[in-house]
């Protein structure tokens, strides 16, 4: 049961380190001997592992948080010019990032490690991909026609970083701009990558004094920049000047005291003069921060809010968790399950909540076309997607709306990974799938925003979008297969009901066949036929007969026995007289309000089975048949205490009694005297099954709860279409 979900718990536990030594050692062991298992566990790793420089970029970010909190900005303004002045600063902090490797990992297992999640703050992000001077600028719309190049004066001092190209490494300069250094990223004059250590040297010029003292330019040809920093990098080995490898671009983070969305990133050029020319403008990206994915909020909108109006701790994620995606596989996006209905009516309980694993009945069919199957949302709701857009704010923020606007939107938002968030807002704004005021207005003024991305590598997107395929459906087969399982022996527990139910009905229609049976014998008897015809069956036709005879006495006698009423009948022709006689009696337990359960039996000597009383505030009355004798039974329950009390040959009339405690066993023996075998061997049964109802019944109320719950869960998640009414385009 839940092989896909227990395989994919267990290889994330292996990840992440959550196992106990004895749990991993096994788990090792399988993986040698399993090659789809070490696979499997290779395709995450490699999830993982591809994302390992996300944190790196989310690392710096919060490195800048913490640097900024101890930082004093203010603003410098003139003629136009804006800029940052950095009034106290750090020293150089050189940082290195190397993945955890454990040592006990057998040969030819994936080594396990984990990418830290970090938080970060406004700044400008930008990648730098060559060797030279940049500057953070956008084009000032006035014109100023006194300002000159001035000559770049050797004034801006060196900051040298000694590091290590085998790492991934972080450093801050003391004017606060922080930088990513993949590993590997630096190339030979040849293009050949460079292992070992280098020296990585950077110029700032962040605050105007810096840039005026420098006599760097602001100019872009002929237009005026409005500059947030200018800084300079370059990387050497051994007196070679080396080049960053453009498939490993080294990411910056440049303060800022008020994030511009228009600026720039221009690269600078020297001229001839000896001035700079700040060339080639290209945007910024805008990179998202990501955050813990567990901590957002992927349910449907007021999922969380309708769970507690429903009695429920909306705080409880497990449950949460459990409640939504045991309705994944629902849908035609994945296989639908069986129903297995319950066939015996239950309680409705009043208090009972189930913490557990929830297991909802499920449906015939495919149902929920246009809502997101739950196993999508499980799919990307994990670590598998950390570090990327979908672990971001802006994301959690566009799931309402995703939720409202169907699966294939929530596709393309996954699907696209390596884009800019506003790229696909776009998109999705354009797609045929949603219209109304998701296409007019909502997708539209997300794109409008120009959120960025998280970058992911190409081989990463493409790998999570294998696993993305395969764990939605492997998490709808495994949940469809678990609820088939459950309801299936629930099934089977139900049917002990619906078994007893026409047990009891079949019993009842047996005492009356043979209690008809010997009514109509003794009436022949009494009218004077010494060998009983054939009795009729209950459907006849009747005729008048010219001759005489006995004819429709049937009709008489099952009346009678139907009722249990007196038979008084005389036969017109011979003036015969015959009579049968049912005589009321009553039976009165005492304290029959102090007991749980109460059950009176009577036994007739000449049918097969016992007779089941039903209580009228605390009497059972029944008519006697006088051709029979009846021995009395009555068991009572009183929390697990039965008492007993028993009397033969009981007579018409009111009769009283008390109850004795008793215990099971003595119970059973007492029960096995009574009647005839196949009357002991029925209250055996039927006592039986009263102490398993008795057991079964919190599993009655629990699968009641679950069911109501299902329902509500239907119509209120999984009834809809698109937002709004909408038709999905054909």
């Amino acid at each position: 049961m839940r092989t896909e979900l227990e395989l994919i718990q267990k290889i994330e536990a292996w990840l992440d380190g959550s196992m106990s030594a004895e749990e991993q050692r096994l788990f090792e062991e399988n993986m040698l001997r399993d090659a789809h298992l070490l696979g499997e566990v290779r395709l995450q790793q490699e999830i993982m592992n591809g994302i390992e420089n996300a944190a790196l970029r989310q690392k710096i970010q919060q490195t800048g948080r913490l640097r900024r909190r101890r930082r004093n900005l203010r603003n410098w303004g003139g003629a136009g010019l804006a800029v940052i002045l950095l009034t106290a600063a750090i020293f150089l902090i050189a940082k290195q990032h190397v993945p955890a490797t454990p040592t006990s990992a057998p040969p030819n297992i994936p080594a396990k490690s984990q990418a830290p999640i970090y938080s970060g703050a406004t700044t400008h992000d930008t990648i730098i991909p060559t060797n030279t001077g940049f500057t953070l600028s956008i084009p000032n719309t006035q014109p100023d026609s006194n300002e000159q190049r001035v000559r770049t004066k050797n004034t801006i001092p060196l900051q040298s970083f000694h590091i290590n190209t085998n790492a991934d490494t972080v450093i801050e300069t003391k004017g606060g701009i922080i930088l990513s250094i993949p590993a590997s990223s630096f190339l030979d004059s040849s293009g050949q990558p460079v292992t070992g250590p280098i020296d990585f040297v950077i110029h700032e010029a962040l605050d105007p004094a810096s840039i005026i003292k420098a006599g760097l330019s602001t100019r872009s040809g002929d237009q005026l920049l409005e500059t947030g920093g200018m800084f300079y990098v370059d990387a050497v080995q051994d007196g070679r000047t080396l080049k960053i490898d453009p498939s490993r671009s080294i990411y910056a983070q440049v303060p800022a005291n008020q994030y511009q969305p228009d600026m720039q990133l221009f690269t600078g050029r020297r001229l001839a003069d000896g001035t700079i020319d700040w060339q080639d403008p290209r945007p910024l990206e805008h990179y998202l921060n990501t955050v813990d994915i567990h901590q957002l909020n992927f349910y449907p909108p007021h999922y969380l809010d309708s769970v507690r109006s429903w009695g429920y701790n909306a705080d409880d994620r497990q449950f949460t968790d459990s409640l939504y995606f045991s309705f994944a596989g629902l849908s035609s996006q994945a296989a639908a399950p069986v129903r297995s209905s319950p066939v015996a009516a239950q309680p409705r309980p009043v208090d009972y909540t189930q913490r557990d694993t929830i297991i909802l009945d499920s449906s015939i069919g495919p149902r929920y076309d246009c809502d997101i199957d739950p196993a999508r949302i499980k799919a990307i709701w994990n670590d598998s997607f950390r570090n990327t857009l979908l672990a971001t704010r802006e994301f959690e923020q566009r799931m309402t709306y995703i939720h409202m606007a169907g699966p294939k939107i929530l596709d393309l938002y996954v699907q696209n990974l390596d884009k800019n968030l506003s790229t696909i807002d776009s998109m999705t704004a354009a797609s045929p799938y949603i219209s109304g005021q998701l296409k007019g207005e909502i997708f539209p003024s997300f794109a409008r925003r120009r959120d960025g991305k998280v970058p992911l590598g190409i081989q990463q997107l493409q790998k999570l979008n294998i696993y993305y395929i395969q764990k939605t459906q492997a998490f709808a087969t495994a949940v469809a297969r678990t609820q088939k399982e459950f309801w299936d022996h629930e099934a089977l527990l139900d049917k002990k009901y619906t078994d007893h139910t026409i047990d009891s009905i079949e019993r009842t229609s047996r005492n009356f066949q043979q209690e008809l049976d010997i009514n109509f014998r003794e009436a022949c008897r009494q009218l004077g036929y010494t060998i009983a015809p054939a009795r009729p069956t209950p459907s006849v036709y009747q005729v008048k007969l010219p001759a005489t005879g006995w004819f429709n006495l049937d009709k008489y006698v099952r009346t009678a026995t139907e009722g249990r009423t007196t038979l008084n009948v005389t036969d017109p022709q011979t003036g015969k007289k015959t009579v049968i006689q049912y005589l009321p009696a009553s039976f009165h337990p005492a304290r029959w309000k102090d007991y749980d359960r109460l059950y009176v039996y009577l036994l007739p000597d000449r049918l097969s089975s016992y007779m089941r009383l039903t209580s009228a505030n605390g009497s059972y009355p029944e008519k006697l048949n006088v051709l029979l004798s009846y021995d009395l039974v009555c068991i009572g329950y009183k929390g697990g205490q039965a008492f007993f009390y028993s009397k033969p040959k009981v007579q018409a009339g009111d009769h009283s009694f008390g109850l004795q405690p008793i215990d099971s066993a003595t119970l059973d023996i007492q029960l096995k005297k009574w009647g005839n075998q196949s009357q002991s061997a029925g209250l055996l049964r039927e006592n039986a099954f009263d102490r398993w109802r008795q057991q079964d019944r919190p599993r009655l109320q629990r699968n009641e709860r679950l069911r109501d719950l299902r329902d509500k869960m239907e119509r209120a998640f999984f009834s809809k279409c698109l937002f709004w009414g909408e038709a999905e385009p054909q």
